[in-house]
C-alpha cells in the first residue's frame, strides 16, 4: 500500500507526508476530518490540530478528530501543477482522493504555493471547474498530489 490515513495521536511525524509551510505553521501535513456527519474532507494538519474548509469558513481545532496522510515511500508521489480548466484532463485513478462532499462528489488532495507559503487543501469539482479550497481562500491554479507513474 502506497499510503494510509493514521489518526491523531497514532501517526508519527516520520510517516506523515510533509505538504506545506507558512510563517505561522512551519510544518504542515495533509489532514482529513469529518466536518458534518455526511461530509469528510482534507485540509492541513499540524502536530496536534487540523484545519478543514467548510463552506466559507475554516473548521479548526485541537479537539477535532482527524487523520493524517502517511506513507513509508514518499518518492512514489509527486505534486503536479494544474488549473481549474486543465484538472478535468488528469487521470483521476492516480490522484489521491481526499474526501466526499455532501453532494457525493469526491475531493482530491491539493496545495497552493505563494511567495512564502505552501498550503495543503481540498480540490473540489464544481460546475465551473475544479478549485482548490484552503486557509488562504479559493484558487484556480494549484498542485494536485498523485501517484508517480512508472
Amino acid at each position: 500500500m502506497e499510503y494510509y490515513w493514521k489518526p491523531i495521536g497514532v501517526y508519527s511525524e516520520k510517516d506523515a507526508l510533509l505538504a506545506g509551510s507558512t510563517i505561522s505553521f512551519p510544518v504542515m501535513y495533509i489532514g482529513q476530518a469529518y466536518v458534518h456527519p455526511n461530509v469528510f474532507d482534507v485540509g492541513f494538519a499540524t502536530k496536534d490540530s487540523t484545519y478543514v474548509q467548510s463552506g466559507d469558513r475554516q473548521i479548526a481545532g485541537v479537539l477535532l478528530y482527524f487523520n493524517v496522510f502517511c506513507t513509508t515511500t514518499p518518492d512514489k508521489f509527486e505534486w503536479v501543477n494544474t488549473t481549474t480548466t486543465t484538472f478535468d484532463g488528469l487521470n483521476k485513478d492516480i490522484l489521491i482522493p481526499g474526501g466526499s462532499l455532501s453532494n457525493g462528489t469526491k475531493s482530491y488532495v491539493g496545495r497552493v504555493q505563494g511567495g512564502d507559503y505552501t498550503i495543503p487543501g481540498s480540490i473540489r469539482l464544481t460546475p465551473n471547474g475544479a478549485f482548490l479550497y484552503c486557509l488562504y481562500g479559493v484558487f484556480s491554479e494549484y498542485q494536485v498530489l498523485k501517484l508517480r507513474e512508472v
